[in-house]
Protein backbone atom coordinates (compact mmCIF):
# COMPACT_ATOMS: atom_id res chain seq x y z
CA UNK A 1 0.00 0.00 0.00
CA UNK A 2 1.15 3.45 -0.74
CA UNK A 3 1.75 5.95 2.74
CA UNK A 4 -0.73 7.66 4.07
CA UNK A 5 0.85 11.35 2.97
CA UNK A 6 -1.12 13.08 0.55
CA UNK A 7 0.93 14.63 -2.39
CA UNK A 8 -0.70 17.71 -3.34
CA UNK A 9 -2.85 17.47 -6.51
CA UNK A 10 -0.58 20.07 -8.63
CA UNK A 11 1.91 17.59 -8.16
CA UNK A 12 -0.03 15.05 -9.91
CA UNK A 13 -0.68 17.79 -12.97
CA UNK A 14 2.64 18.88 -13.45
CA UNK A 15 4.35 15.40 -13.58
CA UNK A 16 1.93 14.00 -16.26
CA UNK A 17 0.49 17.70 -17.53
CA UNK A 18 3.53 19.41 -18.49
CA UNK A 19 4.92 17.72 -21.13
CA UNK A 20 1.37 16.87 -22.59
CA UNK A 21 0.76 20.72 -22.85
CA UNK A 22 3.87 21.25 -24.48
CA UNK A 23 3.30 18.91 -27.09
CA UNK A 24 -0.17 20.56 -27.63
CA UNK A 25 1.66 23.89 -28.25
CA UNK A 26 3.69 22.45 -31.17
CA UNK A 27 0.22 22.92 -32.78
CA UNK A 28 1.70 26.44 -33.10
CA UNK A 29 4.19 26.87 -35.87
CA UNK A 30 5.81 30.51 -34.07
CA UNK A 31 6.06 28.74 -30.55
CA UNK A 32 8.12 25.69 -31.84
CA UNK A 33 12.20 27.12 -31.61
CA UNK A 34 10.66 27.63 -28.22
CA UNK A 35 9.20 24.55 -27.41
CA UNK A 36 12.32 22.71 -28.66
CA UNK A 37 14.69 24.23 -26.33
CA UNK A 38 11.60 23.63 -23.26
CA UNK A 39 11.56 19.72 -24.13
CA UNK A 40 14.86 18.94 -21.66
CA UNK A 41 13.65 21.37 -19.17
CA UNK A 42 10.07 20.31 -19.05
CA UNK A 43 11.08 17.35 -17.06
CA UNK A 44 12.72 19.01 -14.35
CA UNK A 45 10.30 19.77 -12.42
CA UNK A 46 9.01 15.92 -12.03
CA UNK A 47 12.35 15.32 -10.53
CA UNK A 48 12.03 18.18 -8.57
CA UNK A 49 8.88 16.37 -7.11
CA UNK A 50 10.29 13.29 -6.54
CA UNK A 51 12.91 15.33 -4.28
CA UNK A 52 10.27 16.97 -2.37
CA UNK A 53 7.06 15.34 -2.09
CA UNK A 54 6.96 12.80 0.99
CA UNK A 55 6.06 9.52 -0.49
CA UNK A 56 2.29 8.68 -0.64
CA UNK A 57 -0.82 9.24 -2.44
CA UNK A 58 -2.09 12.34 -4.94
CA UNK A 59 -5.04 14.42 -3.50
CA UNK A 60 -7.85 12.46 -4.87
CA UNK A 61 -9.52 15.83 -5.76
CA UNK A 62 -7.12 15.34 -9.02
CA UNK A 63 -7.11 11.33 -9.31
CA UNK A 64 -10.54 10.75 -8.91
CA UNK A 65 -11.91 12.93 -11.93
CA UNK A 66 -9.35 10.82 -13.84
CA UNK A 67 -11.04 7.93 -12.40
CA UNK A 68 -7.62 6.35 -11.21
CA UNK A 69 -5.27 5.84 -8.40
CA UNK A 70 -2.10 7.28 -8.56
CA UNK A 71 0.90 8.21 -6.22
CA UNK A 72 4.50 6.47 -5.45
CA UNK A 73 6.44 4.86 -2.42
CA UNK A 74 9.74 5.29 -1.62
CA UNK A 75 11.58 3.25 -4.25
CA UNK A 76 8.62 4.87 -7.27
CA UNK A 77 9.96 8.03 -5.41
CA UNK A 78 13.57 7.43 -6.87
CA UNK A 79 12.33 5.70 -10.01
CA UNK A 80 10.55 8.77 -11.00
CA UNK A 81 13.37 11.07 -10.46
CA UNK A 82 15.84 9.18 -12.05
CA UNK A 83 13.27 8.94 -15.05
CA UNK A 84 12.80 12.44 -15.43
CA UNK A 85 16.66 13.09 -15.50
CA UNK A 86 16.96 10.29 -18.30
CA UNK A 87 14.47 12.23 -20.07
CA UNK A 88 15.65 15.72 -19.70
CA UNK A 89 18.94 14.79 -20.30
CA UNK A 90 17.60 13.01 -23.54
CA UNK A 91 15.41 16.25 -24.41
CA UNK A 92 18.78 18.68 -24.66
CA UNK A 93 20.91 16.28 -26.62
CA UNK A 94 17.26 15.84 -28.90
CA UNK A 95 17.16 19.67 -29.50
CA UNK A 96 21.01 19.82 -30.81
CA UNK A 97 20.98 16.47 -32.67
CA UNK A 98 17.54 16.56 -34.21
CA UNK A 99 16.86 18.16 -37.80
CA UNK A 100 14.83 17.70 -40.75
CA UNK A 101 10.94 18.58 -41.81
CA UNK A 102 9.80 15.72 -39.37
CA UNK A 103 11.59 17.94 -36.06
CA UNK A 104 7.75 18.74 -35.03
CA UNK A 105 6.65 15.24 -35.21
CA UNK A 106 10.18 14.24 -33.28
CA UNK A 107 9.44 15.98 -30.57
CA UNK A 108 5.90 16.15 -30.47
CA UNK A 109 6.23 11.81 -29.79
CA UNK A 110 8.83 12.96 -27.35
CA UNK A 111 7.25 15.00 -25.32
CA UNK A 112 3.77 12.30 -25.28
CA UNK A 113 5.81 9.33 -24.69
CA UNK A 114 7.57 11.24 -21.87
CA UNK A 115 4.08 11.85 -20.83
CA UNK A 116 3.28 8.22 -20.63
CA UNK A 117 6.68 7.01 -18.95
CA UNK A 118 5.79 9.69 -15.98
CA UNK A 119 2.80 9.03 -15.97
CA UNK A 120 3.02 4.99 -15.75
CA UNK A 121 5.74 6.03 -12.50
CA UNK A 122 2.78 7.20 -10.03
CA UNK A 123 0.25 5.25 -11.43
CA UNK A 124 -1.24 2.70 -8.60
CA UNK A 125 -3.71 0.70 -10.44
CA UNK A 126 -3.76 -1.55 -13.38
CA UNK A 127 -5.78 0.27 -16.09
CA UNK A 128 -4.02 3.74 -15.71
CA UNK A 129 -0.37 1.77 -15.60
CA UNK A 130 -1.50 -0.71 -18.73
CA UNK A 131 -2.63 2.73 -20.58
CA UNK A 132 0.10 4.83 -19.71
CA UNK A 133 2.75 2.08 -20.87
CA UNK A 134 0.89 2.05 -24.22
CA UNK A 135 1.21 5.55 -24.83
CA UNK A 136 5.05 5.44 -24.31
CA UNK A 137 5.26 2.66 -26.42
CA UNK A 138 3.24 3.71 -29.14
CA UNK A 139 4.11 7.24 -29.14
CA UNK A 140 7.99 6.21 -29.65
CA UNK A 141 7.23 5.07 -32.86
CA UNK A 142 7.78 8.41 -33.95
CA UNK A 143 11.27 8.75 -32.09
CA UNK A 144 11.96 5.73 -34.68
CA UNK A 145 10.77 6.92 -37.77
CA UNK A 146 11.20 10.22 -37.40
CA UNK A 147 14.14 10.51 -40.52
CA UNK A 148 11.95 9.37 -42.68
CA UNK A 149 14.48 7.26 -44.65
CA UNK A 150 14.48 3.53 -45.87
CA UNK A 151 16.21 2.23 -42.63
CA UNK A 152 14.18 4.32 -40.37
CA UNK A 153 10.86 3.08 -41.78
CA UNK A 154 12.15 -0.28 -41.73
CA UNK A 155 13.13 -0.13 -37.78
CA UNK A 156 10.12 1.75 -37.12
CA UNK A 157 8.02 -1.78 -38.88
CA UNK A 158 10.06 -3.84 -36.98
CA UNK A 159 9.48 -1.73 -34.04
CA UNK A 160 6.07 -1.58 -33.95
CA UNK A 161 5.66 -5.38 -34.55
CA UNK A 162 7.50 -5.95 -31.63
CA UNK A 163 5.44 -3.48 -29.65
CA UNK A 164 1.89 -5.17 -30.94
CA UNK A 165 3.16 -8.55 -29.71
CA UNK A 166 4.51 -7.10 -26.48
CA UNK A 167 1.03 -5.31 -26.15
CA UNK A 168 -1.01 -9.03 -26.95
CA UNK A 169 0.94 -10.77 -24.28
CA UNK A 170 0.64 -8.01 -21.49
CA UNK A 171 -3.02 -7.44 -22.28
CA UNK A 172 -4.69 -11.11 -21.21
CA UNK A 173 -2.01 -11.17 -18.12
CA UNK A 174 -3.66 -7.60 -16.76
CA UNK A 175 -7.19 -8.83 -17.33
CA UNK A 176 -6.02 -12.26 -15.37
CA UNK A 177 -4.97 -10.60 -12.74
CA UNK A 178 -8.06 -7.54 -12.14
CA UNK A 179 -9.88 -10.49 -12.46
CA UNK A 180 -8.40 -12.82 -10.23
CA UNK A 181 -8.10 -9.80 -7.38
CA UNK A 182 -11.47 -8.37 -8.03
CA UNK A 183 -9.63 -5.22 -8.09
CA UNK A 184 -7.43 -3.00 -10.69
CA UNK A 185 -5.16 -1.25 -7.99
CA UNK A 186 -1.87 -2.94 -8.03
CA UNK A 187 -1.42 -3.36 -4.24
CA UNK A 188 -4.15 -5.39 -4.20
CA UNK A 189 -3.11 -7.32 -7.51
CA UNK A 190 0.38 -7.86 -5.59
CA UNK A 191 -1.61 -9.85 -2.61
CA UNK A 192 -3.45 -11.84 -4.95
CA UNK A 193 -0.30 -13.17 -6.60
CA UNK A 194 1.51 -14.12 -3.66
CA UNK A 195 -1.26 -17.27 -3.34
CA UNK A 196 -2.54 -17.57 -6.85
CA UNK A 197 -2.02 -20.39 -8.79
CA UNK A 198 -1.74 -17.98 -11.96
CA UNK A 199 1.24 -16.84 -11.24
CA UNK A 200 3.29 -18.59 -13.52
CA UNK A 201 1.23 -18.15 -16.58
CA UNK A 202 1.23 -14.45 -15.90
CA UNK A 203 4.94 -14.10 -14.69
CA UNK A 204 5.63 -15.77 -17.95
CA UNK A 205 3.33 -13.22 -20.17
CA UNK A 206 4.57 -10.15 -18.41
CA UNK A 207 8.00 -11.30 -18.52
CA UNK A 208 8.19 -12.02 -22.01
CA UNK A 209 5.65 -9.12 -23.05
CA UNK A 210 7.45 -6.30 -21.44
CA UNK A 211 10.82 -7.69 -22.62
CA UNK A 212 9.97 -7.84 -25.68
CA UNK A 213 8.69 -4.14 -25.65
CA UNK A 214 12.14 -3.26 -23.59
Amino acid sequence: MLPQCVIPGWMCVSVTGLPLVLALFLMIPRLRPLIYRLTGPIALPSALIALIAQPGHFDTSVTYLLGVSAGFDQVGRVFLFFTAMMWFFAGVHATGYVKGPHKARFFACFLIAMTGNFGLTVANDAVAYYTLFALMSFSSYGLVVHSGDALAKRASLVYIVLVVIGEALVFPAAIMCAAGAESVLLPDIRAYLATSPQLPVVALLVLVGFSIKA
